[in-house]
C-alpha cells in the first residue's frame, strides 16, 4: 500500500480543471478527485462507492462529483488520519489553525477547527476530530510540563460535532475523557504498540490489542521522540516511517500523528454505515 504524497504544488495543480479526468458509470458521469485517485490501494469510483452521488452534486471537498463521501478532518495536523480515510474511500478536507504544508488530505484550509465545524460541518458526510492531546497525555505529569497550560477541548468538540447531526469520530490519547474504545497498531498488524482512544456516535468495533510487551521498546525520552531511535512503542529494529505507514511528514509531525491504518480501519466502518443508511441523521449511541 503506497502512502506517497503529492507535493503541495502538485496537489494544487492536480485540482485545476484541465487536469481532471472523468469516468462514466451507468447512472452518472463521475469527475474524480485526482488527489484521492493518486493513492494506490484507495477505493476509487470503480468500487462500491461509484454510485454514492448519482445526482451529479459537487463534492464539498474537491468541487467535483468524485463519487465519494466527504469527510471533514478537524485539528488535522499533517494528515495521518486523513490518509487513512482517503484509503478507506473518503474525499478529505483538513482544518487546522496552523499552516500544514505537508498535509496529506485532498485539500487543506487554515482556520479555527471548531468555528469551521459550526459553520460548515453539516455540509459533510462525516467528521473526524483530533483535539490537542497534550492536556490529556500522561506526559503532562513530567516535572518540566506540569505548569504549562494546555487546552482541554474534548467537551466543546463533542458538542460541536453533535450539533451537526452527522456521523463523527473523536480521537485522542488513552487517558482522554472519551466514551469509546482503544485501538492499537499491533491489533492491526503494525509493528508498533500505540494506543489511541476513539469515540463515535455510531457503533465501532475494534480488535483487542495482542500485547507482547517484550517485543516493543518504549523508553524513549522526550528529546529522543521523533528520531528514528526514539519512537515510543516501536518494535525493535523497525524504521518508524515504514512501521507507521507515514513517509511524508517531518519527525516532529510524525510523533504527533496516528498511523493511517487506524482511520482506514475506522473509515471502512463509517462507509459501511453511510452506504447502508446515507439519509439517516444519527444520534449518540453511547
Amino acid at each position: 500500500m503506497s502512502t506517497a504524497l503529492l507535493s503541495p504544488k502538485a496537489s494544487v495543480d492536480a485540482l485545476k480543471v484541465e487536469n481532471l479526468f472523468t469516468t462514466s458509470t451507468d447512472t452518472s458521469k463521475i469527475t474524480s478527485c485526482p488527489i484521492c485517485n493518486f493513492l494506490e490501494g484507495a477505493n476509487t469510483v470503480e468500487s462500491h462507492l461509484q454510485n454514492w452521488n448519482p445526482s451529479g452534486k459537487k463534492c464539498v471537498v474537491c468541487g467535483n462529483n468524485c463519487g465519494k463521501p466527504s469527510l471533514l478532518d478537524l485539528f488535522c495536523g499533517a494528515g495521518g488520519a486523513a490518509r487513512g480515510y482517503q484509503l478507506a474511500g473518503f474525499c478529505v478536507l483538513g482544518i487546522d489553525n496552523q499552516p500544514q504544508k505537508h498535509y496529506a488530505g485532498c485539500r487543506f484550509h487554515q482556520a479555527d477547527a471548531l468555528e469551521y465545524c459550526t459553520a460548515h460541518g453539516q455540509e459533510f458526510d462525516a467528521i473526524h476530530a483530533s483535539p490537542p492531546c497534550q492536556g490529556y497525555s500522561r506526559m503532562r505529569h513530567l516535572p518540566w510540563l506540569t505548569n504549562r497550560p494546555y487546552p482541554l477541548l474534548i467537551p466543546v468538540t463533542r458538542l460541536a460535532l453533535q450539533a451537526t447531526g452527522k456521523v463523527w469520530v473523536i480521537e485522542n490519547v488513552s487517558d482522554a475523557p472519551l466514551n469509546g474504545a482503544e485501538l492499537c497498531g499491533a491489533a492491526l498488524g503494525l509493528p508498533i504498540r500505540r494506543h489511541r482512544r476513539f469515540e463515535s456516535n455510531i457503533l465501532l468495533l475494534f480488535p483487542p490489542c495482542p500485547g507482547h510487551p517484550t517485543l516493543f521498546h518504549g523508553s524513549a525520552t522526550m528529546r529522543q521522540r521523533g528520531k528514528q531511535s526514539g519512537v515510543m512503542g516501536l518494535a525493535a529494529g523497525q524504521n518508524p516511517r515504514i512501521a507507521l505507514g507515514i513517509d511524508w511528514m517531518t519527525n516532529r509531525e510524525m510523533r504527533q500523528a496516528i498511523p493511517p491504518a487506524y482511520t482506514e480501519f475506522i473509515g471502512q466502518q463509517l462507509l459501511t454505515y453511510l452506504t447502508a443508511r446515507p439519509e439517516v441523521t444519527v444520534g449518540r449511541l453511547f
